[in-house]
């Protein structure tokens, strides 16, 4: 990511949790949303947001062990207000986006993480793909429109069992954060966010995380392709998510009925 573009941005608001899932499996040794999520390389465009949010979606819609293969590009266009400009999204604004207008299918929408593809509209097919994906529709219980998919921001306490909870409910979680020396000490041989923290409130990234494993921490799916870390995954150690390098949290689940 480039060092005077941040990807991510913090959220103002958004609607909170009630209550992040949990029961039993919560408290198991290992909670695995899918064991091959799907890891991408956002090069030098800062859609981090975007790819983590694809994930998520994909996470939820895996049938069989087969993860689908969804739009990161598609998401990315229609979430800029201004589509000429690569700029920052906030996850709040994310996926407001994403589950009022869906994602597409990659083959509808295939393009690749560079800054011409972040550029290019999508087509109606595309468009009309993802619309079916969010499923909005009106309720006439309240009056608005209501989709498939609902997303809420996690407790700034307590983080560790809120986020096990929903991890054993099946719901994938959205981290917002600022880089730290912590986090660029990460590499094959040592995939663990350091101990260093002392966030720089000037390259904000965005990140997947879809497991946990007691001993390790949360495991995170980054942007940074196969290459990074352990597979294009790292372990957010337990003892780090009360600091300062947490930002912001979000669950990304089904409607419920």
């Amino acid at each position: 990511m480039p060092a005077d573009d941040h990807g991510w941005l913090p959220s103002q608001g958004g609607p909170q949790a009630p209550q992040a899932g949990g029961g039993p499996g919560a408290q198991a040794a290992t909670i695995e949303l899918h064991r091959r999520p799907r890891v991408r390389d956002q090069g030098d465009v800062g859609c981090c947001v975007s790819i983590a949010i694809t994930g998520a979606f994909e996470l939820l819609l895996a049938r069989g062990g087969r993860v689908p293969e969804l739009s990161p590009m598609f998401h990315y266009y229609r979430a800029r207000s201004d589509p000429s400009g690569l700029v920052s999204l906030s996850l709040l604004d994310g996926l407001q986006v994403a589950v009022r207008e869906g994602i597409c299918d990659q083959r509808l929408h295939d393009q690749p993480i560079t800054d011409v593809g972040a550029r290019v509209p999508p087509s109606d097919a595309a468009i009309a793909d993802a619309k079916a994906l969010a499923g909005t529709r009106y309720n006439p219980a309240t009056g608005g429109m209501r989709g498939s998919f609902e997303f809420f921001r996690l407790p700034d306490y307590d983080r560790r069992d809120a986020w096990r909870g929903a991890l054993a409910s099946g719901w994938p979680i959205l981290l917002g954060f600022w880089q730290t020396p912590g986090y660029a000490a990460i590499h094959a041989g040592s995939p663990r966010h350091g101990a260093q923290i002392n966030p720089r409130a000037s390259i904000g990234h965005a990140v997947l995380v879809a497991g946990y494993r007691r001993g390790s921490g949360f495991r995170v799916v980054d942007a940074k392709g196969r290459s990074f870390a352990e597979r294009g995954m790292w372990w957010l150690p337990d003892d780090l998510l009360e600091t300062p390098l947490v930002q912001e949290s979000w669950f990304l689940k089904p409607t419920s009925s």
